[in-house]
Order: structure tokens, then C-alpha cells, then sequence
């Protein structure tokens, strides 16, 4: 159950469906996700060593905003993957000799 709500909650995440500022207590997530709150507890803080989440005691968790550094990062991996899937799009399009 703990990485059912990891993946969930990291989804809901990237894709937005929990923007950054977002706050919420463990019942009101649990209760989102349709579990108890051991398995969103321990999510959380495994969200929270990964930087995606801070964790705020008695006050829930908030999601974290992205920084210029995570934009950047997150840019350059992007142009990494472009370019490489651009290079086997290349061969395979390559006329046979």
C-alpha cells in the first residue's frame, strides 16, 4: 500500500493535479486515495526526502514550488531524452545502402 500512495501521490504531483502550495492533512489525503493513513504517512515522508513535499507537524503536508534549479535540471534532461530519441528516429529512418 505504501507504494500505491507514493505513486499516487507523486503522479498527482507531476502532473499537477496537487500544484505547488497545495496543503492537506494525512485524513483528507488518505481519504483521496481511498487507504489508511500508515501507508500516506510513510509516502509523505518519502516525498518529503525526495524534495517534492515539506511536512509540517499537526499542519499536514504542502507541496513543494518548483525552483529555477529544478526548471533547469528538469530542461536539461528534457533536451538529453530529445536528442537521443531524435538520434534512433535518425536510424531508423536511415535508406538502407
Amino acid at each position: 500500500m505504501v507504494d500505491a500512495a507514493y505513486t499516487q501521490l507523486k503522479r498527482q504531483i507531476m502532473y499537477n493535479e496537487l500544484p505547488p502550495d497545495f496543503r492537506a492533512l494525512e485524513e483528507e489525503l488518505a481519504l483521496r486515495l481511498g487507504m489508511s493513513r500508515t501507508p500516506i504517512r510513510e509516502a509523505l515522508i518519502r516525498l518529503e526526502q525526495e524534495g517534492f513535499v515539506e511536512l509540517v507537524p499537526r499542519r499536514g503536508m504542502r507541496v513543494k514550488p518548483l525552483t529555477g534549479r529544478d526548471i533547469r535540471d528538469m530542461t536539461e534532461v528534457l533536451a538529453c531524452l530529445e536528442s537521443a530519441a531524435a538520434e534512433k528516429l535518425a536510424a531508423r529512418q536511415a535508406p538502407a545502402r
